[in-house]
């Protein structure tokens, strides 16, 4: 490992064992390289480099293994000052930590620059600074690599050799869908590395079965694949990357994928994904209201789910559903519950009352009869669906005037059903549009 000094100058961290000669030099400043120019006040020490997480198919895990593994790789380090920070900085033009990692054939792998212009502001207003900052990049090949990290513009530079490990095995991803869309996990296959080349050598076969979590003897696809693991860089694993595509219509749930295989590591099973989206279907008690004459309208939803089941939400401790309409800025949630939907397909049939007090004969001329209603149905942790009811209220259109035609052609007309749902412009039937025109179409 070693640093680099904007004067190309390198000198070796074991070479520094001496205390800076700062008459202001805080007591727990240790080994340290000081930034050039004008920033000769600051100093970096406690460098870092290390695989802080691995991947396990989609997700990672921490990583407390010794050496480097494939996963995420770390750099960190304190800046400090060494003396007192002066009056006035002279802070560099977009300051950054990189962190960037090459492999033994010069491929480049970035990772997450970070700005770190704040951190120079915040020396203007402290006397003693101190912030541990870091970068990282992720590795997905085990091999050879050269990581190259530090502060930009040529404030401090780093560089290490490193062997990543990798294990023989395999890596999924992909292993999630929506409904009516295609499942196709990639599967990467790879020798490890270190590894043993005459291990990789030839055509190998892959069968690969899916079945029903639910029903794992049910086996509703059943391919078998050849791969050969890609060897022709020997300072990196051997590896091949394989798409089982799915060609069934799934219905939503969990799905298990087992892999057998003449190349050992390449056996194994996992579960793959098919989220199913809300079917929301609203409609009106009413086909049209009146101001002063109608208090509220009701909505009612009919919602259909089916997986994942609705958890149980954290608040309530129940598995919940909450509803809620915005009518002119103003907000009113409802909590639907029931333990059924932890384990089995949802139908709900919910009504909504919505005060239209709010509602005047301004805000009707306003919308020209079509007053906008926000639907957002909520569960599982996230807004599963959002989306605008118009509530319909007699307009007299007749009274409208110094509509130019310039601004009918500007603004977007949307239309509606006579249940306020918002429909396309393919609707047939009775439609109201946005600027209160009631068709038959």
């Amino acid at each position: 490992m070693s640093y680099r000094f904007t004067s190309g100058r390198v000198c070796r961290l074991s070479a520094l064992t001496a205390m800076i000669a700062v008459a202001s030099l805080f007591a727990n400043a240790q080994e340290s390289v000081t930034l050039p120019g004008s920033l000769d006040f600051l100093a970096v020490k406690n460098v870092s480099v290390a695989t802080t997480a691995i991947f396990e198919d989609e997700s990672v895990d921490l990583w407390q293994g010794e050496g480097y593994h494939v996963g995420v790789q770390s750099f960190t380090f304190t800046l400090f000052n060494i003396k007192e920070i002066p009056s006035q900085i002279d802070a560099p033009e977009n300051p950054t930590v990189y962190c960037t990692i090459k492999d033994a054939y010069g491929e480049e792998i970035r990772g997450n620059d970070k700005n770190i212009a704040s951190e120079f502001t915040k020396m203007k207003y402290v006397k003693r600074y101190s912030s541990m900052l870091s970068s990282y990049v992720a590795v997905t090949r085990g091999g050879e690599y050269t990581l190259y990290a530090g502060i930009t513009p040529e404030l401090f530079a780093y560089e290490e050799v490193m062997i990543i490990k990798d294990d023989a095995g395999t890596r999924v991803t992909n292993t999630t869908t929506q409904v009516n869309l295609d499942l196709c996990p990639i599967v990467t296959i790879t020798s490890g590395y270190p590894y043993d080349p005459e291990t990789v050598k030839g055509e190998k076969t892959l069968r690969w079965t899916v079945s029903p979590a639910n029903d794992p003897n049910n086996i509703i696809v059943d391919q078998t694949e050849t791969f050969e693991l890609d060897a022709d860089k020997p300072k990196l694993a051997a590896v091949a990357e394989l798409p089982l595509a799915v060609d069934e219509v799934l219905e939503p749930g969990e799905y298990i994928f087992t892999l057998t295989s003449d190349f050992a590591p390449a056996s194994r099973t996992f579960k793959a994904f098919v989220n199913d989206v809300p079917v929301v279907n609203v409609s009106l008690d009413k086909t049209e209201y009146k101001v002063g004459e109608d208090a509220e309208a009701t909505l009612k939803v009919k919602l259909g789910y089916g997986y994942p089941y609705i958890a149980a939400d954290a608040g309530t401790e129940k598995n919940s559903v909450f509803m809620t309409t915005i009518l002119l800025e103003q907000s009113k949630t409802t909590e639907f519950s029931d333990p059924a939907w932890a384990d089995a397909k949802m139908q709900y049939t919910a009504e909504l009352p919505v005060s239209l007090a709010a509602v005047t004969d301004e805000v009707v001329a306003r919308y020209k009869g079509a007053v906008p209603l926000v639907l957002r149905i909520s569960f599982n942790g996230k807004t599963q669906y959002e989306s605008t009811v118009v509530i319909p209220f007699e307009y007299d259109t007749s009274g409208v005037k110094d509509i130019s035609a310039d601004k009918v052609v500007n603004s977007k007309v949307r239309y509606f059903n006579i249940f306020g749902v918002e429909v396309d412009e393919n609707y047939r039937g009775i439609v109201i549009t946005s600027d209160g025109r009631k068709l038959i179409r």
